[in-house]
């Protein structure tokens, strides 16, 4: 996860929506579409100031976006990150 880190330290902006094959998608949204990525990536976005309530281009949050495939473990990361519900 280093690579993430030295983007971020660089100032790559966590909330840039990419094409994500023509979707808009921030880092966040994307990692809610990878349960996998959970964890250290989605906390370091968020430390960084990813945005829970940016809405990628299909119209989501990336909480939504979590809901909707079912990673769990990312909608209570999100939803616990500082003690937010």
């Amino acid at each position: 996860m280093e690579t993430l880190e030295i983007f971020l330290g660089a100032g790559a902006d966590v909330n840039e929506l990419g094409d994500g094959e023509g979707m808009g998608w921030s880092p966040l949204h994307e990692c809610m579409l990878h349960p996998h990525s959970t964890g250290f990536m989605v906390t370091q976005l968020l430390h960084w100031g990813a945005n829970r309530r940016l809405l990628g281009g299909n119209g989501l949050t990336p909480l939504q976006m979590a809901r909707m495939v079912r990673n769990y473990n990312g909608v209570r990361m999100m939803r616990s990150y500082n003690g937010e519900e």
